[in-house]
């Protein structure tokens, strides 16, 4: 008896955790992000204005 009871209560938690998953995807909407297209950047001819600007970071190596 004492089994099926464990067992009942896991699975409520099973449901609660779901139910909360679910209730927290309507009311938060997903995150989106903007990806970046690299043809924005490219033009036909040199004299044109590209319509993004392409921004590049190096960084060192941490090993030197």
């Amino acid at each position: 008896m004492r089994t099926r009871r464990m067992t009942n209560w896991l699975l409520f938690g099973i449901l609660l955790a779901l139910l909360m998953d679910l209730g927290q995807r309507w009311i938060i909407p997903p995150a989106v992000a903007e990806t970046f297209q690299v043809d924005h950047c490219i033009t036909q001819k040199p004299n044109e204005k590209p319509a993004s600007y392409l921004h590049v970071v190096t960084h060192d190596f941490a090993g030197d």
